[in-house]
Order: structure tokens, then C-alpha cells, then sequence
């Protein structure tokens, strides 16, 4: 369901369901096996990735944990609890600006929060919101989140990482 780049621009980052860990590809040579995370991401359905922390972020729904992986060695840094997150399939992005890791979930049920802002080093929650995104993209140099919708809403909206809240929304 994802796949990113990494910074030297030789591996590839890919995760989805029915792929138990994240996989790393070296693309010089895609006939190797890939390197696997040393945890399963239950089926992660996305990621985000840090190239300047050299991170890799993952919602494992099943244990409900964030996971920090090394994008090296794709090995388990720490874990923050999620169980407040409503259940459903969760994107996550990084703003070095707030230090914050987001993540939005789908939540296919209404319960919990759709959206966590956690503090990036401690995974504690600072900012939570009723917003059940389908998919969420981090401005390239704003603290700013572009949030769609394909469940209960037909709308785009603007969060802001700083005022904690949506400035702009269009249909």
C-alpha cells in the first residue's frame, strides 16, 4: 500500500497488508532478498519516513503500538501506545518543525480519536481531533497537513501543526 525512496535514493521502503514487516529493497540488485523489520507491522498499510533521523514510523494496528524503526537496519527503536486511535487503517506523518509524528486512521469504527498529534521524542498525545482522514500529505516546508476524506465528509482541509487545528478546508 506504500512505498517510499530512501535519502541515497538505492532502497525502497514498501509495507501493505498482508505484508507482515516493513521491507527494504536494495535497488541496485531487486533479485536479493529484501531486509525485513525485526518486528511484524501487522500489515501496515503506510508509513512515514525521517531521512534526516534516518527514521521509519508504522501503526501496527494489531498491538495498536507506533513503531520507531532504524531505516538502516530496520530495527525496533521504541514503541508508543496507541490505544486511543480509532481502529482503522492509519497514515502517519513527520513534522521536524513541531516535533510531532501524526497519524490519522480511516476509522472504519467511530470510536476513539481519528487524529493524534504526538510529541515526536516521548510519543505522549498533544493534540487529538474528529478527523477520520483517507489520507493525509505534510507540506513540504509548512507545518501544515492536507487532509481528504472518502467516508463521512467530501472535503480537503488544511491542518495546522502550530495551531493545532484546521485553517482551510474546501469541498
Amino acid at each position: 500500500n506504500w512505498i517510499e525512496i530512501d535519502r541515497s535514493r538505492m532502497y525502497l521502503y514498501v509495507t501493505g497488508h498482508d505484508v507482515p514487516y516493513l521491507r527494504r529493497y536494495d535497488l541496485r540488485n531487486l533479485a536479493a532478498p529484501p531486509l525485513l523489520s525485526d518486528v511484524p507491522t501487522g500489515g501496515a498499510q503506510g508509513f512515514a519516513y525521517d531521512p534526516l533521523a534516518n527514521q521509519l514510523f508504522a501503526v501496527n494496528t494489531d498491538t495498536r503500538q507506533l513503531l520507531y524503526l532504524d531505516a538502516t537496519t530496520l530495527k525496533l527503536q521504541k514503541t508508543a501506545d496507541l490505544a486511543q486511535l480509532s481502529p482503522g487503517d492509519p497514515w502517519i506523518a513527520v513534522d521536524a518543525q513541531t516535533d510531532t509524528l501524526t497519524v490519522v486512521s480511516e476509522a472504519d469504527v467511530q470510536t476513539g480519536d481519528p487524529l493524534l498529534v504526538l510529541n515526536r521524542s516521548n510519543g505522549q498525545t498533544v493534540a487529538r481531533a474528529d478527523l477520520d482522514a483517507g489520507n493525509l500529505l505534510k507540506h513540504p516546508s509548512r507545518s501544515w497537513l492536507y487532509l481528504t476524506f472518502f467516508r463521512r465528509r467530501s472535503e480537503v482541509m488544511l491542518y495546522d501543526l502550530e495551531a493545532r487545528s484546521v485553517t482551510r478546508r474546501a469541498p
